[in-house]
């Protein structure tokens, strides 16, 4: 049992060695002998006290299950008196501690799952990829102990930190022995557990330190904190989740699946566009660089080196087929004329046969010198009635012809070992000598060094090699020119498609492939589908306006009365609320209409200002002003309907109308593919600070001002995506809508 350092009061050990000593107590080993053999465990405290003459130890120990007991024995015999048993003690298997653990490890920033016992254990940690794993050696159905043995074996190499009753010095180091990468016994306070669980994922990452630095980004693991160039950046747990487990990949990357794991957990409700949006928002607040997203695979090639890949892959199968097939048809013809040419040596070691004198078989050589130099390539043998003739250039071997048999006149092609063990292309007949040859049968063989064959056929190889290389070359240049114009009106659809986008274009039409054709047909659809549901929103904004301007119109009639009742306050608060009421109303039914119509509309804003005047110059307030048009000379047109930019040059110029002091002007300018309309007048201009304020939502400089304001037409200009410049001139206002060309 182990013995936490201090759990032994000085004073108490002093009066223990004097009553050991005469003989009125046990030795404490003895006593702790005799807890060990029932609790196991670890002690945590021990008293010594006398009671009525009697001494007792105290004992407070945590047992090898996890349990807090207090232990009184009597220390003269060993016999335990009283047994108090606390609640489970930091025991992972209990669900409050598990939820404890979670808590803790949930809170400095890690996803925990759990399980209640090591069969689910050992099947989780050999299946999924852990940062980390809080292992207990006491889990039920199978012992900690084991689980990590398993894990071990089957080559998991993830970090684990051990959890356990058991405080042994020879438990921990078979613990660790076992795999374990810390050992925590217990009790533990949460503090120290966190702190090892990050010393621990930091160690396997390879990164020692708690604060990462990477470029510009500092990134502290214990504070949970991150700071851009030395400034904190705030972020949410999620974000830092991330981040952490970015720095600690060292630079590889990452599957977004994986992340979404180790964001996430087994969390079921997350949705695949969840780590967008939070990568999202962690470049707008620290930059774009900082998180980099790597595009791999073939999938996500464009079509046309999809194609092209696909194309040249097989080209070169096709090719290296033709290559294979060719170089074997070479190596049969030329097989072919050797053994042709090994049958008109044979005829000629046949024809030369004679006996001498003596009776003995003699052969004629051949003229070919290869039969005369020792293993020169070429080289003939005669067997008769136990006798061989070879020649010279067998030198010392003989042929080793297979012994099949072989009818007169017949000839067999073998493939058999020569001289060196070099491969031979060998030729046999049996023959049947005539009679004053003396008879019998030999038979005779002849055998060409195959070596020849295969460094023709290598040489055949590497001459066709070249032009196989050149075929494949202009085979792949055709294709890739073929997907092109196979691919032509895929880039002419996306080009109509962005003509539709800026206004150009109303349709796809129906000039197309067959193959492209029903995709065209089906972007028209949507097209008409989509301005049906513009005429459905625009009537229904309509509606929406009547609806409810008529009650603000009745609010703002009871203000009257009241008014004239005498309840000035009630009448001007009244009235107060109605016109808000009313600015916002018609400011979202305008962002509405906009942003609903917009993309697909085009106008000349030219044509548009001179409108505009026309009606300017006809109010109470334009009929005092002198109007100015400047000469826009030929002006593109610009990506927003009609009736939307009269809607926001109104605004501006009834603005500028009631501020005015003689004269407003009007300019349209183009420039860098933007269309710049400006409305001037000479009026008193806008305080520097309220410039950027005046087209906040609901802001008004005036009162009773009419229309939709310069917020309004702010926002007319941002669906249109284009932007309200506000400036003060020497003498007035500038206000200019700056907005996209129609197709740029």
């Amino acid at each position: 049992m182990a013995v936490l350092p201090g759990t032994v009061d000085a004073d108490d050990q002093d009066r223990a060695l004097q009553a050991v000593e005469l003989g009125e107590i046990l030795p404490l080993a003895k006593i702790l002998a005799i807890v060990d053999e029932r609790f196991g465990g670890r002690v945590i405290e021990i008293e010594l006290d006398r009671d009525d003459g009697v001494y007792v130890y105290e004992i407070e120990l945590v047992s090898a299950q996890g349990r807090l007991y207090e232990v009184y024995v009597n220390a003269a015999n060993g016999r335990i008196i009283e047994l108090e048993a606390e609640d489970e003690f930091y025991d992972d298997d209990d669900q409050r501690i598990a939820a404890d653990l979670d808590a803790a490890l949930g809170a400095a920033g890690f996803v925990v799952e759990t399980c209640a016992d090591g069969e689910d254990a050992w099947f989780l940690g050999d299946t999924e990829d852990y940062a980390l794993i809080v292992l207990d050696l006491g889990l039920p159905a199978m012992d900690g102990l084991s689980v990590l043995k398993r894990w071990r074996a089957n080559g998991r190499n993830m970090p684990v930190l051990v959890l356990t009753a058991r405080g042994a010095w020879m438990e921990r180091v078979e613990g660790i022995e076992a795999g374990a990468d810390d050992y925590l016994p217990k009790p533990f306070r949460m503090e120290e557990l966190v702190a090892r669980a990050r010393a621990l994922v930091r160690r396997s990452a390879g990164q020692g330190a708690a604060v990462h630095r990477i470029g510009a980004l500092t990134l502290d693991t214990n504070r949970m904190s991150v700071a851009l160039r030395g400034v904190p950046v705030r972020v949410t747990a999620l974000e830092y989740r991330l981040l952490a487990y970015l720095a600690l990949s060292n630079g590889r990357v990452v599957p977004p699946g994986e992340l979404l794991e180790h964001l996430y957990g087994d969390d079921d409700a997350r949705e695949a566009n969840a780590l967008e949006a939070v990568v999202a928002r962690l470049r707008r607040k620290l930059g774009a660089g900082v998180i980099g997203t790597r595009v791999g695979g073939l999938t996500r090639l464009s079509l046309r080196w999809r194609l092209v890949v696909a194309g040249a892959a097989a080209i070169i199968v096709a090719l290296g087929l033709a290559a294979a097939g060719l170089a074997a048809l070479f190596a049969g013809h030329v097989e072919r004329r050797a053994i042709a040419e090994l049958e008109v040596h044979l005829d000629q070691v046949l024809a030369g046969l004679t006996r001498d004198q003596s009776g003995r078989l003699l052969v004629a050589p051949p003229a070919d010198p290869r039969f005369r130099r020792p293993y020169g390539g070429l080289y003939w043998q005669i067997d008769l009635a136990g006798d061989t003739l070879r020649s010279r250039s067998l030198w010392d071997h003989r042929l080793a012809l297979p012994p099949d048999e072989v009818a007169d006149g017949a000839v067999h092609v073998h493939r058999i070992g020569g001289p060196g063990d070099a491969p031979l292309l060998a030729l046999e007949r049996m023959v049947s000598l005539p009679a004053p040859l003396g008879g019998g049968r030999v038979r005779a063989a002849v055998a060409l060094d195959a070596v020849e064959l295969d460094a023709a056929r290598n040489a055949f190889l590497a001459d066709l090699a070249p032009y196989l290389g050149l075929l494949a070359a202009a085979l792949i240049a055709a294709g890739w020119v073929q997907v092109g114009i196979g691919l032509r009106p895929m880039r002419r659809i996306g080009s109509r498609v962005a003509a539709i986008r800026t206004g150009r274009a109303h349709r796809i039409g129906e000039d197309w492939p067959a193959e492209v054709r029903p995709l065209a047909t089906e972007l028209d659809g949507l097209l008409a589908a989509r301005e049906a549901d513009i005429v459905r929103a625009r009537a229904r904004a309509g509606d929406l306006a009547h609806g409810l301007k008529t009650p603000l119109q009745a609010l703002m009639g009871e203000a009257g009365r009241l008014s004239q009742a005498g309840d000035a306050a009630h009448a001007e608060s009244i009235e107060a609320i109605a016109r808000a009421m009313q600015r916002h109303v018609d400011r979202e039914l305008a962002r509405t209409r906009v942003a609903a119509g917009a993309a697909a509309s085009r106008c000349d804003p030219a044509e548009v200002c001179g409108r505009v005047i026309e009606v300017a110059r006809r109010t109470a307030a334009g009929e005092r002003l002198a109007w100015h048009l400047d000469d826009v000379g030929r002006i593109p047109m610009v990506a927003i309907d009609a009736a939307d930019l009269a809607e926001a040059l109104g605004a501006l110029v009834e603005n500028a109308a009631r501020h005015a002091s003689s004269r407003v002007e009007l300019a349209v300018r183009h420039a860098d593919g933007e269309v710049n309309v400006a409305v001037r007048d000479d009026g008193p201009g806008i305080e520097p600070d309220l410039l950027e304020k005046v087209t906040a939502r609901g802001m008004r400089l005036d009162e009773a001002g009419t229309g939709l304001g310069l917020a309004i037409a702010a926002d007319i200009a941002e669906a249109a995506g284009g932007r309200l410049a506000l400036a003060n001139r020497q003498k007035g206002l500038e206000a200019s809508l700056v907005l996209p060309a129609a197709g740029s």
